[in-house]
C-alpha cells in the first residue's frame, strides 16, 4: 500500500475492509405507495 494516498482512497479502502469484515450497514425504511404496487405487481423499477 502506498504511503501518499489521497482521502478519497483511504476511505474507500476502510469501506471495502468493513464490508470483508461483515461489517455492512443495512437501511431499512417504509416503502413507497408506488414501490408496493411494483412489488404487488411483480415489476421492477425500471419497469
Amino acid at each position: 500500500m502506498e504511503k501518499t494516498m489521497d482521502p478519497l482512497q483511504a476511505n474507500i479502502l476502510k469501506s471495502v475492509r468493513q464490508m470483508k469484515a461483515g461489517a455492512v450497514r443495512v437501511t431499512r425504511g417504509k416503502p413507497t405507495a408506488a414501490a408496493l404496487a411494483r412489488a404487488t405487481a411483480g415489476l421492477s423499477q425500471s419497469a
